[in-house]
């Protein structure tokens, strides 16, 4: 048994062979038995083992080694299979390329056109190429004298760009050169198919002009104020003056003449009641109408006495604003400086006078109507109280002295007081007087 030496016969076998003599044997079943044509016996390997794992690419190797011997046998792994990334299908547009579905192994780079890599394609064979554009959809104004096409693919550009061509007759509004009129029937302008106006015109089958429609005017004389004019004809659609070819009349313009002389009109004199204003009416000698009224203000007193030296104002909202003093004789007398400012309207006439220190006044309104006549009425000027020692316009001096005794009393603040003194001093007088 120890001389037993194992021999690996490198055909699959290994034997037993005796380092003495040169036998051949086995133990079987613990006895030494010689065995015939070497002795060989079929190699014992053990599990096979990976030595390099497989690719897509390369194979991969195993070994088992025989447990008797230690003959070791290899044998190669197949392929493994490929690691796969799914590419999805893209649509190509006008200037993109777009794709097939196709896979792509991470590991040898290889494309396929199924899951599991039977089927082996190259980029070129899944690439679809761009489309390109199609201008064959709506057209477009550039604004620039040409029109382009939009693109029917998708991509929501225009090109194909052309030049206006004005050959299109719509009768629309929006190409609308001017109405039917007394000279041109109704036209338009010719368009481009794609909407743009040309300057090229057309007028619609059956469209005529319309022709004047002449109205006439009779003469119209020139007055004062207004111009007047000839005979004349006038179109009533275009406005033209001058008629029909058979009854041609060319318009004239008369001018306006001007007020003539003014007279007194006495029928559009007026005055108040209380005869403390007074109006007077000066009408045109053409007759027009127009005319033009002089003031006189009278101041009065309470007693009916005319008051000189007092302010006067005659105001109204059409901006008139007269001022004055009334003479000697107690008037103001407004000329015809204001002859504009004094024309039918409503004033406020204001009177003011101051005699000692104290302010005497009174207002009221006037107006004058169209015929000239005045209507209102304002106060009276009241000095004193109420009371007057005699004419304002007199300048009293407020003092009353006795004839016969020459007595004075000065009652210039109690004028009331001041008459009954001075009638009972007569009546005293008077009685001494009989008595002599």
């Amino acid at each position: 048994g120890d001389a037993m030496v194992v021999i690996d016969n490198e055909d699959g076998t290994h034997s037993f062979k005796c380092s003495r003599c040169d036998a051949y044997g086995a133990v079987i079943n613990d006895v030494q038995t010689l065995k015939a044509d070497g002795g060989k016996i079929a190699h014992a390997y053990g599990a096979w083992t990976v030595v390099s794992e497989p690719t897509c690419m390369d194979v991969g190797e195993k070994k088992h080694v025989c447990e008797v011997c230690g003959n070791v046998e290899t044998a190669p792994v197949g392929y493994a299979d490929h690691v796969l990334y799914g590419i999805s299908a893209k649509s190509p547009t006008c200037t993109t390329a777009g794709n097939e579905a196709y896979y792509f192994c991470q590991v040898c780079g290889k494309l396929f056109t199924d899951n599991t890599g039977a089927t082996e394609t190259t980029l070129e064979e899944v690439t679809l190429g761009a489309t390109g554009h199609d201008f064959t959809g709506a057209i477009r104004d550039n604004g620039d004298g040409t029109h382009s096409y939009l693109c029917v693919n998708g991509c929501h550009t225009y090109g194909g760009a052309e030049a206006h061509v004005f050959d299109q007759e719509i009768a629309s509004r929006e190409y609308l050169r001017n109405y039917a009129n007394c000279y041109e029937p109704l036209t338009y302008y010719k368009s481009c198919v794609c909407g743009a106006k040309g300057t090229d015109t057309f007028t619609p089958e059956g469209a005529t002009a319309l022709g004047h429609d002449w109205l006439e005017f009779p003469e119209q004389e020139a007055t004062c104020t207004q111009a007047g004019h000839s005979m004349y004809w006038e179109c009533q659609r275009c406005h033209e003056r001058g008629g029909p070819e058979n009854d041609y009349h060319p318009y004239v313009l008369y001018p306006a003449t001007g007020h003539g002389a003014y007279y007194y009109d006495e029928a559009k004199s007026g005055a108040l009641s209380n005869g403390t204003m007074r109006w007077e009416a000066y009408s045109c000698e053409n007759g027009c109408g127009d005319y033009y009224l002089k003031a006189t203000v009278v101041s009065l007193d309470a007693q009916g006495n005319r008051v000189p030296n007092v302010n006067v104002r005659i105001t109204s909202s059409n901006g008139t604003n007269i001022s004055g003093k009334t003479d000697n004789n107690g008037e103001l007398k407004v000329g015809t400086d204001y002859r504009t400012g004094l024309h039918p309207g409503t004033y406020t006439i204001s009177l003011e006078y101051v005699r000692d220190g104290a302010n005497y006044n009174t207002h009221g309104t006037v107006t004058i109507g169209a015929n000239g006549k005045v209507t209102g009425s304002f106060g009276t000027l009241t000095p004193y109280g109420g009371n007057a020692s005699g004419s304002i316009g007199g300048q009293p001096s407020g003092e009353f002295r006795c004839s016969m005794c020459d007595l004075n009393d000065s009652m210039k603040n109690k004028p009331i007081i001041g008459w009954f003194i001075s009638i009972i001093h007569m009546y005293v007088h008077a009685i001494s007087r009989i008595g002599k």
